[in-house]
């Protein structure tokens, strides 16, 4: 059993915190299964060794980014960089930034702090991953602020990592089980492949990988900083985006096929397959029987496969001068029907940044709107693009939860229902 699961987080009075499990999960991850955390201060008696201490926000029982107390410039600047979709996360990032002017932090702020615990051996300081990113740096010291990964199939820590005085240095991802430490790898990848290629894509541009390794168990994948889109923030127009779908689709030439007879469509198959014996039956048969429906229906259909970015979204996206930069290749790399990345693009959008509901949005993009999937459903049936990236999210998430982590799917098992069995359309 690991630390995040029998570690205790208590506040100065002795309450158990509900989000203990996040932040003893996430501190042990960088700090390693030997340390305690605390909100407030940590511990007096018998005396306990401060490893590190952070200011959550909005509060240390949702917490969703950890700032550096003892760096008011540090904090500042992660708090700048930090975007979430939420008016109360956003306020309570500007609230906690103009605290941070004032030298106030750790004041207003609700303080964590992280605590060698006294019965067990004092970690070297150069076994510490704040040590080992000063040292991929080559600079004598840094901060880290952690952006917590939320319980979705992906779910991992982001690390700022940024000196003293506030300068970022650059982004760091940690994969700490299998699936992460796979989709870390993948990306590096994907991002040395793009930093090798002879000639660079016209419509967007890639991060820079400063490095890729392993510490302590994780995979460590050290990107050089990249100013995400902000709220205010043009947004990218129509034509762009359509033009770096396509780009992404083309980056190897694009075949065709029937669906049924396709690579893609055998992985579909057996990823189903796989899961079997971990879903409940009348789940697994639902999900089979909408699976066989698309299959009816579609795997005659000739199909253009090609390219993808795997989690193409707003959020995903920051401006280059003339051209978008695009990151998180996590999951790129599949040969794909091409425009699977456009409906994905225009749900997510929809459901996440417009908050409207799965059930009217599936509607709508069936009968032609969003931004991006028009443009790709001259060939292919808006709902079956549609439908193919929401079975793809149902399994992100099964197959996560089958490797142990505690999430669950409220959104995509319902919305992909209602995309195969709208009435309607071709």
């Amino acid at each position: 059993m690991s630390a995040a699961e029998t570690n205790s987080i208590v506040d100065d009075e002795g309450a158990i915190f509900p989000g203990e499990k996040d932040l003893a999960w996430v501190n042990e991850l960088l700090w390693g299964s030997q340390v305690g955390v605390t909100v407030g201060k940590p511990p007096g008696s018998p005396p306990s060794e401060t490893v590190a201490e952070f200011v959550a926000l909005p509060n240390a029982r949702q917490a969703h980014l950890l700032v550096p107390v003892d760096s008011p410039p540090a904090a500042r600047q992660a708090l700048r960089n930090y975007n979430d979709a939420r008016r109360a996360i956003r306020g309570g990032a500007a609230v906690l930034g103009f605290a941070a002017r004032m030298g106030i932090l750790g004041l207003v702020g609700e303080r964590v702090t992280v605590w060698q615990r006294p019965d067990s051996a004092r970690s070297d300081h150069a076994g510490r991953l704040d040590a080992y990113l000063a040292e991929v740096l080559d600079v004598p010291e840094v901060r880290i602020a952690v952006r917590m990964g939320g319980r979705r199939p992906n779910r991992k820590p982001v690390l700022q990592v940024l000196t003293p005085k506030g300068d970022i240095l650059a982004y760091a991802k940690l994969g700490w089980n299998p699936t992460t430490r796979s989709l870390v790898r993948n990306e590096a990848r994907v991002l040395d492949e793009f930093a090798r290629s002879t000639g660079s894509p016209r419509s967007f541009s890639t991060p820079q990988v400063i490095h890729s390794g392993d510490f302590g168990g994780l995979a460590v994948l050290v990107m050089a900083p990249v100013s995400p889109a902000g709220w205010l923030s043009t947004r990218p127009s129509r034509t762009e985006l359509e033009e770096v779908a396509r780009e992404i689709a083309a980056l190897r030439p694009v075949t065709q096929e029937r669906l049924v007879v396709s690579g893609f469509w055998q992985e579909t198959r057996a990823r189903l397959e796989k899961l079997r014996d971990s879903l409940r039956p009348t789940r697994y048969e639902v999900l089979e029987g909408l699976t066989s429906r698309l299959e009816e229906r579609y795997g005659d259909a000739e199909i253009h496969f090609g390219e993808w970015h795997g989690d193409w979204t707003r959020w995903n996206m920051a401006r280059d001068g003339s051209r978008l930069m695009i990151f998180d290749w996590e999951r790129s790399g599949r040969r794909v029907p091409v425009g699977i990345d456009a409906a994905h693009y225009d749900f997510d959008f929809a459901v996440k940044f417009h908050k409207h509901s799965a059930l009217e949005t599936v509607p709508a993009l069936l009968l032609g709107g969003g931004t991006v999937l028009p443009s790709f459903t001259s060939d292919v049936a808006a709902r079956l693009l549609v439908a193919l990236d929401l079975l793809e999210m149902v399994f992100r998430y099964e197959e996560a939860r089958v490797a142990g982590l505690d999430i669950e799917d409220t959104l995509y098992f319902g919305a992909f229902r209602a995309a195969v069995l709208a009435p309607g359309g071709p």
